[in-house]
């Protein structure tokens, strides 16, 4: 089992094509059409913890999770 340190970051984009689909998602759901997020975490084995930053909410979240993600 492995031990392992990591950091990440992260862009999405709706690339502007949400205003070309019926009803608009975008402004349908109120959201911004882009985010970036950004982070880190521990892996212990099968443990996994991690914390993320979401910069459109201003906000972060910790996250524990078990067993391995595919």
């Amino acid at each position: 089992m492995g031990h392992h340190v990591y950091g990440f970051y992260e862009f999405g984009s709706d690339l502007g094509s949400s205003k070309e689909l019926r009803g608009n998602p975008t402004e349908y759901f109120r959201r911004a059409g882009s985010g970036v997020s950004y982070g880190g975490g521990v892996k212990l084995g099968p443990v996994r913890a991690e914390y993320a930053t979401d910069c459109n909410a201003g906000k972060g979240n910790f996250f524990l999770r078990f067993g391995e993600r595919y």
